[in-house]
């Protein structure tokens, strides 16, 4: 108001103060502004309402009259307009991005539905190691698997009864499924932390929230594959999969065999088929992993879920999917080394955000 009512100091101050601080790409047209401004033009109004008078407020919020009128054009002191327009643009922009999260803030019901899929796929966070913390040796390693196959066989019916068990639920129905073999304790006492005392929460449901011996996660293996036979193809199965939604083929520069999971290329029939056929692929890409080299860390995929066409009517019903990370997590740990996303829709890009 006092801009306009014909203040020679006002006019002077900021007369100071926008030519010589704006960035030349703002000067012209915000001085045609200020001048239209005056000329009573509406469109022009809210244009400047828009652009400037946030910098303004800002200046006279921290300098008064008399310190202004003190401001020369060569005074190092003097503010300026482009790190004020920046903060306004950036103030602009948080308020836009919190904008777009209010728009897709999930209801209170999925919010819960997503922090138990978070709790099933990250059920613990891993503490960064403090300076001068101890790693844990090779040798207390090669003990500690020593000591849990040992505990294996002594409460599971003896070695000779758990091998012969073992050699009939071979990975993906050709690698073998061996106790002789380290890598299987290994993976499993990785994921637990490589806990000294032999006592783990894994798997992390029930009954072990109490704690429970390192061996009973293994046999708890053991048994899954007697019932599930994973590696088995039933004609349910090649039903459900004659899509080619989901399968294992060729390897990432590191080496690892490549799950393909294509989610918006079938629709759901017969959901228990639907994780089997998921799980067989899981299968044949560990068969591949260990047959092809024999490192502590072979066995694990790489899964490429393409996006493309998806839509939550292709998706299991949650049970269903909350059984599949259950199961993930239970009997195959350690062996997912990373996931890769492929032709996101808008939809997918808002379901990754809310899963983020």
């Amino acid at each position: 108001l006092s801009f306009c009512s014909g203040s020679s100091k006002i006019i002077s101050q900021v007369g100071n103060v926008l030519p010589n601080t704006a960035v030349s790409e703002y000067h012209r047209p915000l001085r045609a502004r200020v001048l239209s401004f005056c000329s009573g033009s509406s469109n022009i109004i809210l244009q400047i309402g828009n652009a400037i008078p946030n910098a303004l407020t800002k200046l006279k919020t921290k300098y008064d009259d008399s310190q202004l009128a003190q401001l020369s054009i060569d005074s190092k002191n003097a503010p300026s307009l482009e790190t004020e327009l920046n903060s306004t643009r950036s103030v602009a922009s948080v308020k836009k991005k919190n904008l777009i999260a209010n728009i897709f803030k999930p209801p209170i019901f999925l919010k819960k539905f997503l922090g138990v899929l978070k709790k099933i796929l990250f059920p613990f966070k891993r503490k960064k190691g403090r300076k001068g913390q101890k790693i844990i040796a090779d040798t207390l390693k090669q003990q500690l698997i020593v000591s849990v196959r040992e505990n294996l066989y002594s409460r599971y019916g003896g070695k000779t009864s758990i091998q012969k068990r073992a050699a009939l639920v071979p990975w993906g129905g050709e690698a073998e499924f061996s106790f002789s073999d380290d890598r299987i304790f290994y993976s499993y006492l990785k994921i637990m932390n490589w806990p000294q005392d032999l006592i783990t929460t894994f798997p992390f449901n029930q009954p072990c929230s109490k704690g429970c011996p390192v061996d009973f996660a293994i046999y708890h293996t053991l048994k899954y594959r007697e019932t599930f036979k994973p590696w088995l193809i039933s004609q349910n199965m090649i039903e459900e999969g004659r899509d080619g939604w989901s399968y294992t083929r060729g390897l990432t520069l590191e080496g690892d065999p490549i799950v393909w999971y294509k989610m918006g290329k079938h629709t759901v029939v017969d959901n228990d088929s639907y994780i089997r056929v998921i799980f067989h692929s899981f299968e044949r890409a560990i068969a591949k992993g260990l047959k092809s080299s024999s490192g502590e860390n072979s066995g694990k995929y790489t899964v490429f879920i393409d996006l493309e066409g998806f839509s939550t009517s292709k998706f299991p019903s949650f049970q269903y999917v909350k059984k599949l990370f259950t199961v993930m997590q239970d009997h195959f740990p350690n062996r997912l080394n990373k996931v890769a996303l492929l032709n996101l829709s808008t939809s997918a890009h808002i379901f990754y955000n809310l899963c983020k």
